[in-house]
């Protein structure tokens, strides 16, 4: 098991209420992690996996323990990092901060990662404060994706003022892609108005355009389609009416025909007939050829009743 998907997983189950500990079981992995009694100081040095340790510390051998026992394995040292992160994070986030930046490179990651997800349950700035001084990798960005997320859940507006002040690149971007849906879910035209002014990236923004109008189509389908329609890209704009009209005819089968019948001709409601016929043609072809006929641009017209035909 990857040390982040271990750290993840394990504050994953404390942020939901679940304790599991005496033996992690990860529904990712068959790997069982057990307790061991060993303890790793600020020093980054392991006490306990010895009978000399076992007896400074407990005054006895472990459970189960015997002379000469060898120091814990990989994931043993997981566990341990992960369980005192997680402690001191409830206990004393300061302390806990200070312990994870004086262990050795591994460890140290493993120990900030688990901190900062910890964290998240509590203090989103000091979770991403943490998770900024990992080093520069996948698994901080991954960290920072979900500290993020869980931000934008709770609190959309402080979780974007925090990635303004992010430099642009593929930081940024890749926690853009985790806090755009997830403040989308509170409230999609915020999540529509940033991505419009602020996002610089083009591949990121295209991305998540489909997921803000997948939200909103759920509470204002047609404020979600006035934003989804005013892209000047044809493809952007056409991907994102197919995205708006599934939605929609998942929740009412007849409402966005209804609702799109009644609106001012012109090319935006040719175009949102042409890919609302295509959608119901595999469904309701009836409706699919009523929302064709009805396209006020010719050849628009003929190529989208040529498309419904192709599904009689």
């Amino acid at each position: 098991m990857n040390p982040l998907r271990f750290a993840i997983a394990f504050a994953g189950c404390c942020l939901s209420g679940v304790v599991i500990w005496r033996g992690v079981d990860f529904s990712t992995s068959p790997e069982v992690v057990p307790v061991v009694p060993v303890v790793l100081t600020e020093r980054g040095s392991w006490q306990g996996g010895t009978r000399s340790s076992w007896s400074e510390q407990d005054g006895g051998a472990g459970p189960g323990e015997s002379e000469g026992q060898s120091p814990p394995s990989t994931q043993q040292r997981w566990a341990v990092v992960t369980r005192q992160a997680a402690n001191l994070a409830k206990s004393d986030p300061e302390a806990a901060e200070r312990w994870a930046l004086s262990l050795a490179e591994g460890e140290r990651e493993l120990a900030l990662a688990t901190l900062a997800t910890e964290l998240a349950g509590f203090d989103f700035e000091a979770a991403g404060r943490v998770a900024m001084k990992m080093q520069d990798t996948p698994e901080r960005n991954a960290t920072l994706s979900f500290v993020s997320a869980q931000w934008a859940s709770e609190d959309p507006a402080a979780a974007i003022e925090w990635v303004r002040s992010l430099p642009e690149g593929p930081l940024r971007a890749a926690i853009e892609r985790r806090v755009v849906p997830a403040v989308a879910d509170q409230d999609p035209g915020f999540a529509a108005q940033y991505v419009r002014a602020e996002m610089p990236d083009d591949d990121t923004r295209r991305a998540v355009i489909p997921e803000i109008i997948q939200r909103w189509a759920q509470s204002d389908a047609p404020a979600a389609w006035a934003w989804a329609a005013a892209f000047p890209e044809t493809d952007l704009r056409q991907r994102n009416l197919e995205a708006l009209f599934r939605v929609w005819i998942h929740q009412d089968p007849s409402g966005p025909g209804t609702w799109l019948a009644n609106q001012d001709g012109g090319s935006l409601r040719d175009e949102s007939a042409r890919v609302l016929s295509s959608i119901l043609a595999a469904t309701d072809r009836a409706a699919a050829l009523s929302l064709a006929r009805a396209i006020g641009d010719e050849t628009l017209r003929a190529t989208t009743m040529d498309e419904v035909a192709r599904h009689w």
